[in-house]
């Protein structure tokens, strides 16, 4: 059994991606002298002042998927009238055990800072979070827009795709040629226009291989679960993700299929949301 140190977070944004604020207890603070190497390594750099903070539950997306992580604060609920410390996060990361680790800054320094089981009221960066949803789902419209085009575009299937604002791109095995990418647009906008809605499903490792459009090699089930969360705009097509979305693909907004490029038999195709 882990110690509640070791607990698994719960990822609420998995389940509920509509929530911008959420109460939860605090499980750990560390400072930097206090971090274990294997979670350090997680993040590019760590300044001294900064704290890593994990929660039994949180609403930030830990990078990853294609997808950033959200930003935002913590602050402590307030006991009898007392003010509540802030903690303002600049990064989030999975870590090993299911933790989700939320990286930053104290607002008064190491003076007052978190206490395990304290009660904390998370908050995200709401359109930073929206923005990523719509380039998120928009990657998958893209992908979907391609496989529409089968017949002209015949031997293409997807590798990989990245939902990142100013360089988002979904990658292919398979040449497609620049003449293509009226032909893309075109498909693109058809599916935002239908307002497909967009649902999480948790299926099984069969049910996700017989019906998701693309299954990328090596994915498993859930160990706890043996189940795998789908994304599934309905009427269109459905992949396995664990990222965050729009409700419906109407929601995207204008989808920009910017620049198709090729190279060693593979083809990526850049695009952006406004």
């Amino acid at each position: 059994m882990a110690s509640e140190e070791n607990a698994p977070t719960k990822a609420v944004f998995q389940y509920d991606g509509a929530l911008r604020t959420l109460e939860t207890s605090v499980v750990s603070v560390e400072s930097i002298c206090q971090i274990r190497d294997t979670d350090r390594a997680l993040f590019k750099q760590i300044e001294p002042d900064e704290f890593l903070v994990q929660t039994a539950e949180t609403i930030f997306y830990a990078q990853g998927g294609g997808q950033p992580f959200d930003t935002g604060r913590m602050e402590k609920i307030p006991q009898n009238g007392a003010s509540g410390c802030v903690f303002e996060i600049r990064a989030v990361r999975h870590a090993t055990g299911s933790r989700i680790l939320h990286l930053g800054r104290f607002k008064n320094g190491d003076k007052d800072i978190f206490q395990n089981g304290d009660t904390v009221r998370q908050s995200i960066d709401g359109a930073k979070r929206d923005l990523h949803s719509r380039l998120h789902t928009g990657g998958h419209i893209l992908g979907l827009a391609v496989r529409r085009l089968a017949s002209s575009l015949p031997g293409i299937t997807e590798l990989k795709a990245q939902h990142y604002p100013e360089s988002a791109f979904v990658e292919f095995r398979g040449l497609i040629e620049g003449k293509h990418k009226e032909a893309i647009q075109k498909q693109v906008d058809q599916i935002v226009n239908e307002k497909l809605p967009v649902k999480v499903h948790w299926w099984d490792e069969a049910t996700a291989k017989e019906r998701c459009a693309f299954f990328p090699e090596g994915l498993g089930g859930n160990p706890q679960s043996d189940t795998i969360r789908v994304m599934d705009i309905e009427g269109a097509g459905a992949y396995p993700c664990g990222g965050t979305h729009v409700t419906d693909t109407s929601a995207v907004g204008k989808v920009n299929v910017r620049r198709i490029s090729r190279q060693k038999g593979i083809t990526k195709i850049s695009y952006s949301v406004g």
